[in-house]
């Protein structure tokens, strides 16, 4: 198993995992969440119902083209029967100065 930035994922074969490690915090959250929702077959609407929010919102997430709160996150997540687990990495991006 492997972790994302939202949380495990199955313990499946992700051909994914090389695209998801190179996208956007944003994107990744928007794959994932298309991702489980449609592994769980459930429609944009049952899953706003699920988070207390609407089929719009659920529908600009998957976008890329909403940025929600972490509340919103955490039930959204929560709809999947799943939590979020922050796991931090070093980025090559931008490393930090060091302390002198």
């Amino acid at each position: 198993m492997w972790y994302d930035y939202i949380g495990p994922v199955e313990e499946r074969p992700d051909k994914d995992k090389p695209k998801l490690i190179a996208m956007s915090l944003r994107e990744q959250l928007a794959y994932k969440i298309r991702d489980y929702r449609k592994t769980w077959r459930m429609s944009q609407s049952k899953l706003a119902s699920k988070a207390g929010t609407t089929q719009k919102v659920i529908s600009l997430i998957e976008q890329g083209r909403y940025n929600p709160s972490l509340d919103l996150v955490d039930r959204i997540t929560a709809a999947f029967g799943q939590r979020i687990v922050i796991h931090w990495q070093p980025s090559a991006q931008n490393p930090p100065d060091k302390a002198e």
